[in-house]
């Protein structure tokens, strides 16, 4: 007669017969497996010595709070996590959860790197692309690999219009945004010579309303791209023109994928206000009050965009926890520069959610 018992099925003990255990599942047969790799590496190691290792992790966090550079902060987490991993996986009973959480982060950190080194990565630009690198993004922040995502995202081409060709036309769909990098273009409102937009910045003269090399919105981030959008204007090369063409909701979409990006275009679309205010004061200077509302809700969009700008640096200088003094210098920076009250940069704070010195 047998009697069956959980896990073990045995003969009744009177008859003599020997004990015998069910065979165990695979999962039981890598557990035991893995547990006898892990007594070996500890026994190799020394179970006295973990603590060590959980003290030099500990250290290189301390060095990486220290560090202003992102990849050596976040090359020294890394190797604090290898030790959170090691002593997790060596103690004793093994933590797999804390070191699964361990080998988590250590994956995030691992990205992180490669995308900052990725970055950072030296590009060669042809002269004419390196140009408009220099003038159109350089200045407002756009590091060349950004640059070069942008180029290859918006599908972007140099084009060269004749004296007297239209680039846009008034009531045509808006499609695209171009950069002038040479020639002059004439702005055309109701037949009528309104502005010209010159490709030096040297020869902008602000008595006639020069407003600076872009033709349409280069970056709004309220733009709506569900609504029918058609120009108001037309654009019309004065001599030979060459212009590079931008895809607007490609270009759009390239900036919003990073936040670096938002702010460097926050700062493109803050010169494009000022330059279409400075324009439209010198134009309609003492004209009719509608003119005078119109200037009016320029300044106002322009002050909310360089709050907004400002709210977008203070995010980003603080989305790490962490808080170096170069990141403070270029919001200090800003401040001086856009007149940012200190009621403004308490805002700032509170909407990143940070409560430290600033």
């Amino acid at each position: 007669m047998f009697r069956v018992g959980r896990p073990v099925l045995r003969k009744a003990p009177w008859r003599g017969f020997h004990q015998w255990r069910a065979p165990k599942t695979q999962h039981e047969q890598r557990v035991e497996r893995m547990n006898k790799i892990l007594l070996n590496a500890r026994n190799w190691v020394g179970g006295e010595r973990l603590p060590y290792i959980l003290h030099f992790g500990n250290v290189c966090v301390l060095c990486a709070v220290n560090s202003e550079d992102m990849v050596y902060l976040r090359s020294f987490l890394c190797v604090a996590n290898v030790c959170n991993i090691t002593n997790n996986l060596l103690g004793r009973p093994p933590g797999y959860v804390f070191a699964t959480w361990g080998a988590l982060f250590l994956g995030i950190h691992l990205y992180k790197i490669q995308k900052i080194l990725h970055e950072r990565k030296h590009i060669e630009f042809t002269d004419e692309i390196h140009d408009l690198y220099v003038r159109a993004f350089l200045p407002y922040g756009f590091t060349p690999r950004s640059f070069e995502t942008i180029m290859r995202n918006t599908k972007a081409e140099i084009e060269t219009f004749k004296a007297g060709q239209d680039i846009v036309k008034e009531g045509n769909s808006v499609q695209n945004c171009f950069f002038v990098v040479s020639g002059t273009v004439q702005v055309v409102k109701n037949g009528q010579v309104v502005n010209r937009i010159v490709s030096d910045s040297e020869q902008r003269d602000v008595s006639v309303g020069k407003a600076g090399e872009w033709l349409g919105e280069p970056w709004d981030p309220d733009y709506d791209f569900l609504k029918e959008h058609r120009w108001g204007i037309t654009m019309r090369a004065k001599e030979d023109v060459q212009v590079v063409r931008f895809n607007l909701k490609m270009l759009y979409q390239t900036i919003k994928e990073e936040p670096t990006r938002i702010v460097a275009a926050n700062k493109m679309q803050i010169r494009d206000l000022r330059g279409k205010l400075q324009h439209a004061e010198s134009l309609y200077k003492g004209k009719n009050m509608k003119k005078r509302k119109q200037i009016g809700q320029l300044k106002t969009q322009l002050q909310m965009q360089i709050q907004e700008a400002y709210f977008t640096m203070v995010e980003i200088a603080v989305r790490d926890g962490e808080l170096n003094q170069e990141q403070i210098e270029r919001c200090k920076i800003y401040r001086e520069k856009y007149n940012i009250d200190e009621e403004t940069h308490q805002m700032a704070l509170a909407r990143a959610e940070w409560y430290k010195p600033f």
